[in-house]
């Protein structure tokens, strides 16, 4: 039995050993890029904690113009109140932004003045493709007479007509109507290229796309990068400039950087409390596909919540896709940790009988020692008497 008890504690140790080698052995083999993107993602992490800051500095402003927009009797400011209320809500909450493009329309300061009519009928039409309410969104649009406008109004005229196209090309599964509907968005690009100022948000973000369509991927990449740096992240100029540049990079196959601006894009919708997004569930459905379960079922859920806060059907319905193929992998990750964590429980268990073994035969051990130790004592001083009488004999 002596010669069983440390060889067995020896074996208990080595195996619970590679179990913990095992469970952190795939961490030293990140690359340097690797540990790059992580450090991209906790910035992501960081700013979700923020989040309900941005809300509620964002969530002040609003009721202060709804306080002033109370106050005010006269009707031109209570337009121009108005507008910086849609401007608050367009990329926040849907609903709330098209009831204040509804008041401004049914305002007495609108309904003598045609251009500020037609110039928030096109917003009304953008918003509303934005909730996902596609025929509601053309139906304004073809009401809309273009020969009447000025170049201002025809800029948001045709980006209009292509982010509703882009939309639609999005939601939809069937390659029919998808391909009618990328060559619409086509159309409108080219009639958006030809009046947009340039330079302007509206020529840049497609006229960046249909460059690297054309086979100038370079150039498109050089010119979303040189106005991205005229917008501060929490923009929403920013946010969609940083989002079109990860996609041209996804196309030209360099995924590093698509990931870089496809965070940026996050981060800046997470500053400017931005609920309809996009950045955020690619991210969520890259880093799943790179096997982060955990991070892209949270990134997933933020999305959704956005979508859902904002009223984005498209955004939601995209969402809804991904969340139970990630909310299963997610589910059976959990089930693998578990099954780890029990069998690394049940190695431990088996350590600790062990080592009460090991420490009940050592005492064991002691014992005899202690035992022997008295014997040999007593067994001294018997000699040590005998020792003496021999002398007194002699």
């Amino acid at each position: 039995m002596k010669r069983f008890a440390f060889p067995f504690f020896s074996v208990l140790m080595l195996g619970v050993c590679s179990l913990a080698l095992a469970s952190c052995g795939s961490a030293a083999s990140d690359s340097a890029s690797d540990r790059r993107m992580m450090a991209l993602y906790d910035s992501i992490d960081v700013e979700m904690k923020r989040s309900e800051d941005y809300r509620a500095e964002k969530e002040r402003r609003i009721d202060m113009l709804r306080d002033e927009l109370a106050r005010e009797t006269d009707v031109e400011r209570r337009k121009r109140i108005t507008d910086r209320l849609i401007s608050e809500f367009e990329s926040y909450n849907s609903d709330s932004a098209l009831h204040y493009v509804n008041a401004n329309l049914a305002s007495p300061a609108v309904a003598r003045d045609d251009h500020a009519r037609t110039s928030l009928l096109i917003k009304k039409a953008d918003i509303t493709s934005h909730a996902g309410l596609f025929a509601d969104a053309l139906s304004i649009m073809s009401s809309l007479n273009s020969a009447d406008m000025d170049s201002l109004q025809l800029d948001d005229f045709y980006s209009t007509y292509c982010g509703i196209y882009q939309y639609l090309s999005e939601y939809t599964q069937e390659s029919e109507y998808k391909g009618e509907y990328e060559r619409q968005r086509e159309l409108y690009t080219d009639s958006l290229i030809a009046v947009a100022r340039p330079g302007s948000l509206n020529n840049v973000i497609n006229l960046a796309p249909a460059m690297a369509r054309a086979g100038r991927p370079d150039d498109a990449i050089n010119l979303l990068k040189t106005n991205l740096e005229k917008y501060e992240p929490g923009t929403r100029s920013y946010s969609i400039l940083a989002s079109i540049l990860a996609y041209i990079y996804k196309t030209q196959g360099d995924t590093e950087n698509y990931k870089r601006y496809l965070v940026r894009s996050t981060i800046s919708d997470l500053r400017g409390v931005v609920k309809e997004n996009m950045a955020i569930r690619e991210l969520a459905t890259v880093i799943f596909e790179e096997g982060d379960i955990e991070r892209a079922n949270r990134y997933l859920k933020q999305s959704f919540a956005d979508a859902n806060f904002f009223s984005a059907r498209m955004r939601n319905a995209q969402s809804s896709r991904m969340l139970p193929v990630i909310d299963e992998a997610y589910n059976a990750k959990q089930a693998r940790l578990q099954l780890h964590q029990r069998r690394l429980i049940a190695a431990i268990s088996i350590l600790a009988v062990g080592l009460i073994m090991a420490i009940g035969l050592i005492l064991k051990q002691f014992k005899r020692l202690k035992q022997a130790n008295i014997a040999a004592r007593t067994a001294n001083d018997e000699l040590s008497d005998l020792s003496q009488k021999l002398r007194e004999a002699n």
